[in-house]
């Protein structure tokens, strides 16, 4: 049985930069390489409006397809306060719910929500760039 992975990433405000997304890649990959089943969550801003959203999230999932992980995105709101990201209809997401059966969210987007991290059996934050956080 494959170990779940639920890997927070911080790409769907760059959707554009390859560099910034192969981060993220990187660590997605070499879980799956290893044997991880993996699920890509993205944070969405709320205020976003909805087509931005829709446009944002279908670059990635179509960057994400050529590796097999378009079906594995999910999105949660960034808010600390609890509102909601704008509802939107895509095809093919992960429902969120379904993500915290986990066995570990592996965060690799600092800024998520304690409320959303809670959810999670086990939690590590990964310090991809420790110009942010020392």
């Amino acid at each position: 049985m494959a170990i779940k992975v639920a890997i927070c990433a911080a790409t769907l405000d760059h959707p554009k930069s390859g560099g910034h997304q192969w981060v993220y890649l990187n660590w997605a990959l070499g879980l799956r390489e290893v044997g991880c089943e993996v699920m890509w969550l993205e944070g969405v801003t709320p205020g976003i409006s909805p087509q931005k959203l829709h446009e944002h999230v279908e670059i990635l999932k179509s960057y994400l397809d050529r590796y097999g992980l378009s079906k594995t995105v999910a999105l949660y709101s960034k808010s600390w306060t609890g509102e909601p990201m704008p509802q939107v209809s895509i095809p093919n997401l992960v429902d969120l719910e379904s993500t915290f059966d986990a066995d570990l969210l592996l965060n690799l987007a600092y800024a998520v929500p304690p409320q959303l991290v809670s959810r999670f059996k086990r939690s590590a934050l990964v310090d991809i760039d420790p110009g942010l956080t020392q």
